[in-house]
């Protein structure tokens, strides 16, 4: 029989534990109130193990054999601690895979049997090691593509996010098919509701026009190549800009 599906809610936290609601008579303190909402979610994580709002998606089964070069994994090839915000809940301690070829984020089954992928749009955000992704939804407005991006720079005046994406290439010889992994980013500045891309050093100083000369000295001191570096380019100009 099928295991019915948990929807966990903050609705449920508040029922389990009537501390958080005593905590506001009691005092007005965020500190003591942050406490007993972290206590509130620990409570309703032991009593639902195993959690079956967590444990709802499908087998994932990597596709790795024959690999000529590379992997399809985001970063190293193995799993990395991490934690999800998964139909609006919070998971911690988890072992996570991104698979940028399938665009999909898997995880160990702790209840055992087969690694079981998430379902991408009940996967609000998640960490992986030390890099956090969010999962942005294409609209009218900006047509960026409906996908998990890294989130570089989170400043008050502009954040800086990184879509990384990997392909599986063929190329069949006479002797056997190669298959092999070539990996690609692009890269958006939000300002606002709007999402500029800014792959290029152009694009970046078109985005930041109002900034455009203090921005040009930002990037000769660096001492970088644009092209080469620009994970550490981007980062560097976005936090100052933040910082302006």
């Amino acid at each position: 029989m099928k295991k019915p599906s948990l929807r966990p809610s903050y609705l449920i936290l508040l029922c389990l534990l009537p501390t958080v609601s005593r905590s506001q008579d009691l005092s007005r303190d965020s500190a003591l109130e942050a406490q007993a909402i972290k206590h509130a979610v620990q409570l309703f994580h032991q009593t639902f193990t195993p959690e079956n709002g967590l444990f709802n998606g499908s087998e994932y089964v990597p596709d790795t054999i024959g690999l000529t070069s590379g992997f399809p994994y985001f970063e190293m090839n193995s799993d990395q601690p991490g934690w999800v915000i998964y139909n609006h809940m919070r998971y911690d301690s988890l072992h996570l895979w991104y698979d940028l070829v399938k665009d999909q984020v898997a995880m160990h089954n702790l209840q055992g049997g087969y690694e079981m992928r998430f379902i991408n749009e009940r996967l609000q955000e998640f960490q992986l090691g030390n890099h956090h992704f969010i999962r942005i939804v294409r609209d009218s407005i900006n047509r960026v593509h409906t996908d998990f991006y890294e989130v570089m720079v989170n400043g008050p005046k502009a954040r800086l996010l990184k879509r990384s994406t990997k392909t599986l290439q063929e190329n069949p010889t006479i002797n056997k098919l190669e298959r092999y992994i070539y990996a690609d980013s692009s890269y958006y500045l939000v300002l606002g509701d709007h999402f500029l891309p800014v792959n290029t050093k152009g694009e970046l100083l078109s985005a930041l026009k109002s900034e455009k000369s203090a921005v040009k000295a930002q990037l000769r001191h660096t001492k970088l190549k644009f092209g080469k570096n620009k994970d550490e380019v981007l980062t560097t100009v976005v936090a100052w800009y933040n910082g302006q």
